[in-house]
């Protein structure tokens, strides 16, 4: 919910400066002014999370535990 908020909170703060520039005459180019907007802001919550850590696997142990497998579930 703190996350939604946040997004929520980014999408406003953006939202009333782009309206000062808006030229759209329809209903639906506003809604698609605010669903651009909300999806860049979402965006970058995304960029700004934590990248995730690989591990790297020893190829010995990968090779041994597979071989292992083989010996209970020869064919899994």
């Amino acid at each position: 919910p703190e996350v939604v908020e946040d997004v929520l909170q980014d999408f406003w703060k953006s939202l009333f400066p782009a309206l000062r520039l808006f030229r759209g005459d329809t209903e639906e180019e506003a809604l698609s002014l605010c669903r651009e907007i909300a999806r860049r802001r979402a965006i970058d919550w995304i960029r700004k999370l934590p990248k995730l850590k690989t591990v790297s696997l020893d190829t010995e142990e990968i090779r041994e535990a597979v071989e292992a497998s083989a010996q209970t579930m020869p064919f899994a």
